[in-house]
């Protein structure tokens, strides 16, 4: 985890902040971290555009130490926390997790045919935006460990 995520408000646009604020136990490698945080930001921010896929607006580097980005504000909970909690109470809700897994496979192809490899795949990366019509949409997030061919930290292999 290599930030907080605060909810700003504007009006009624709801945005979400996310400043790099590491766990402990980054010494030696914190200048890494920040160059992973604001690799994932700039690639959500340039390469990616799908609604499974959370949208970010701006990134700030003028604290070269406390990068940040602005976001789109998903309400909701990720799918960790819904498993658990349907899993408390004794809830089987497959179609949640189907249609979770069915919005996330499109947004990792979005992601794929523009070169991202996400890398870090999993319920506490997958948001859970309940609507009113009672459908549920998942958005993928934390592009902080993603690649591409432009990043020269990992090599990435694309066999077409």
């Amino acid at each position: 985890m290599f930030g907080r995520v605060i909810l700003v408000r504007k009006g009624d646009v709801a945005r979400a902040l996310k400043i790099f604020d590491p766990i402990e136990g980054l010494e030696g490698r914190r200048r890494e971290a920040i160059e992973r945080f604001l690799r994932g930001a700039a690639l959500m921010k340039d390469k990616l555009d799908h609604p499974n896929i959370v949208k970010v607006y701006e990134v700030f580097t003028a604290n070269p130490d406390a990068p940040a980005f602005l976001m789109e504000f998903v309400s909701g909970e990720d799918l960790a926390v819904r498993l658990a909690r349907l899993k408390a109470e004794e809830v089987v809700e497959r179609g949640t997790e189907l249609s979770a897994l069915a919005q996330v496979s499109r947004a990792l192809v979005v992601a794929h045919d523009c070169e991202v490899v996400h890398r870090d795949i999993k319920p506490r990366n997958i948001l859970l935006e309940d609507s009113e019509d009672g459908s549920t949409r998942a958005v993928l997030t934390d592009f902080d460990l993603a690649c591409s061919p432009e990043n020269d930290l990992t090599k990435v292999y694309w066999y077409y």
